[in-house]
């Protein structure tokens, strides 16, 4: 006899095996990646979809700060007009806001 569980009655042990290498490496990254990442895990969390990348950990952190350093370098994307008059991508815009609030 065999008993049957229902997978979905257990997705968030079977989440943890994609997000816990996401969280847990011993990758240097710079504080706006850092911050890049983290709401990427609390993106793919709300929306339950960490399971469906297919590769995992550093390789898909690293994958998604180099999808938004190519975007920001392309003039694809559609940029608010702060981004257009300043010349900035979104990863120096990060990294300002978080040295801004440093000296508080």
């Amino acid at each position: 006899m065999k008993i049957t569980e229902d997978p979905w009655d257990n997705f968030l042990y079977y989440d943890s095996k994609f997000l816990l290498p996401l969280i847990c490496h011993n990758q240097a990254l710079a504080i706006e990646e850092q911050l890049l990442v983290a709401k990427f895990i609390l993106h793919t969390v709300s929306e339950e979809t960490i399971s469906q990348y297919k590769v995992q950990g550093e390789t898909l952190a690293q994958e998604f700060i180099k999808f938004v350093k190519d975007e920001s370098d392309g003039d694809e994307v559609d940029i608010d007009e702060d981004e257009s008059e300043t010349g900035q991508d979104l990863l120096r815009r990060i990294k300002g806001a978080c040295d801004g609030h440093q000296d508080e």
